[in-house]
């Protein structure tokens, strides 16, 4: 076995390249996972059209056409926000919003603004 001796500074500068390389490869992989269970969440009607910037008519016809799958509760038409993720993926709305990432960080953004009221 041989011994390989350095200075501390160098070996501070290593070890320093290493822990970066460690937070990037951290970041990649955080970066697939959901930022918030989506299946557990639920939205009313208003709140999806906000969310995906489509008018009421619009979210009407994605129900028709069975694009958006919907529960009643009361008179108000509720969704999973996970089925509104699917509509994003599949590509069946045309919205402002290209991906789950972005709808989740909208929706939390959303509910912050909504919760300071």
């Amino acid at each position: 076995m041989e011994i390989i001796k350095i200075e501390s500074e160098a070996f501070k500068e290593i070890t320093s390249k290493i822990d970066k390389i460690n937070d990037y490869i951290c970041q990649k992989e955080n970066k697939d996972k959901p930022i918030i269970n989506s299946e557990e969440i639920i939205l009313e009607s208003e709140d999806v059209c906000f969310l995906l910037d489509i008018c009421s008519r619009t979210l009407f016809r994605l129900r028709q056409n069975l694009s958006l799958p919907y529960k009643y509760e009361g008179k108000k038409c509720i969704y999973k926000l996970s089925d509104v993720e699917k509509l994003i993926q599949k590509k069946l709305v045309t919205t402002k919003v290209k991906s789950t990432d972005e709808l989740q960080k909208k929706y939390i953004s959303y509910i912050n603004s909504n919760s300071n009221e």
